[in-house]
């Protein structure tokens, strides 16, 4: 019996869409940051905002997952822990990245960027208000709430960060806006989702809750170095200009492609998640993954394959002739998308399938090869770095994809492994 992709399509449309409409806005924000921020203060900026960005990566603690996967009867139940664990998880990401904030601005002796840390931690304690309601939005597949949630409080956040950069706030145009559109997706995911916090429905172990946590966090905590690391070490090794150029190509140019890699993710997991519900880890797993694969490469590659061939014209007419050293970065780094999108479709198959733990293993044993590389590009200087960073997804992807599949698909029964509810 064969399952329609249609929803994972309209969902990915929604999602699509919703990108689009963003990337409007953040297209005339990046001009505006081009012309009015220095490369030494996107430098700053961009400390700031990695470094915000990488402990926020501890909030991937495979709740979302949990939920998603969980049987019908445990819902109601798990909700109720779920938004009780992720207020002690909130305040605890909170209390660190207060500590770090010293920590971080004494190494690169950049004051400015303990301020911003400090302010970007509340957003910390905004999120339980309204993230066990994504949660519940996502398991039912609704991505249109998605859609227009996050990208609402997205294009918001960058009209607001252009208006600062013109009224002369610097590197703090980009972080300040960040915590005042943080309101807009606690209030969009609670008016989507009537679910409220009710003890009388009872509770899971917190042990229950965590099923998921160990494999996804290490996971994402493994990826997140690799997505913000290159800066930290380029910030050092090549100073806050240098850094400058790196995050203006990363957010001219790869920004758009791991919106599209971001937007197939959120609509594909869900989409697989019900299959396996469904049918179980068999052919029908199998083929919808790749009818999947196939579309989404269908819509991405034509996008990034124009970023890459008219970046030569668009960046020196769009952003000025200063940001001509950037655009063999961010062709590069456009490139990279390619590997990646084919790797993330692998990864939500393998959480889909309760197999998280293969993701997980393969990024924690990828990321000190993924550091060495950006280390040895830094010495031949900043396109270096782009290319070996190029060369590097090309293989790690490809490894990953062919391992994970042969494991998952290997000669087994089509059985579903429904997680079971306790009493």
């Amino acid at each position: 019996m064969a399952i329609s992709t249609g929803s994972f399509a309209r969902n990915f449309a929604w999602l699509l869409g919703s990108e689009g409409l963003v990337r409007i806005t953040r297209l005339g924000t990046a001009v505006v940051l081009a012309r009015y921020l220095s490369a030494a203060e996107f430098g700053i900026a961009a400390l700031a905002i990695a470094s915000h960005e990488l402990l926020r990566l501890l909030a991937q603690n495979g709740f979302g997952l949990r939920l998603i996967r969980a049987s019908d009867d445990d819902v109601d139940a798990l909700c109720n822990t779920l938004y009780v664990l992720n207020w002690i998880w909130s305040l605890a990401l909170f209390g660190l990245q207060c500590a770090v904030s010293w920590l971080v601005a004494d190494y690169y002796d950049v004051a400015d960027v303990r301020s911003m840390l400090l302010v970007l931690a509340v957003i910390y304690l905004t999120m339980p208000l309204g993230l066990t309601q994504m949660y519940r939005v996502q398991r039912e597949q609704r991505l249109k709430v998605t859609a227009w949630v996050d990208s609402s409080q997205v294009m918001v956040d960058n009209v607001l960060t252009a208006v600062f950069a013109i009224a002369g706030f610097g590197a703090w145009a980009i972080v300040l806006p960040k915590l005042i559109v943080a309101p807009i997706w606690v209030i969009g995911y609670r008016v989507a989702c009537n679910w409220r916090f009710d003890p009388g429905k009872g509770f899971k172990r917190f042990g229950e809750a965590f099923a998921e946590t160990r494999s996804l966090l290490s996971a994402e905590l493994a990826r997140g170095l690799r997505a913000q690391m290159d800066i930290f070490i380029i910030g050092r090794l090549l100073g806050t200009e240098a850094l400058g150029l790196y995050y203006f190509a990363r957010n001219a140019g790869l920004g758009i492609s791991l919106a599209l890699l971001q937007a197939a993710s959120h609509a594909m997991l869900p989409k697989l998640g019900e299959v396996v519900r469904r049918f179980g880890i068999g052919s029908e797993l199998q083929s919808e993954s790749l009818r999947i694969l196939r579309l989404m490469l269908a819509v991405t590659l034509p996008i990034i394959a124009a970023q890459v061939f008219l970046a030569p014209y668009y960046v020196p007419l769009v952003f000025g002739d200063k940001w001509l050293p950037a655009v063999p970065v961010l062709m590069l780094l456009c490139l990279s998308a390619v590997p990646r999108l084919v790797g993330e479709s692998m990864t939500q198959l393998a959480r889909a399938a309760g197999h998280a733990s293969d993701d997980a293993r393969w990024n924690i044993l990828s990321t000190p090869v993924f550091l060495c590389v950006v280390l040895v590009g830094c010495y031949y200087g900043l396109t270096a770095t782009a290319l070996s960073l190029l060369l590097f997804h090309l293989v790690y992807q490809s490894l990953f994809v062919i391992a994970t599949g042969s494991r998952l698909f290997r000669k087994r029964p089509a059985v579903a492994k429904p997680l079971q509810a306790t009493t």
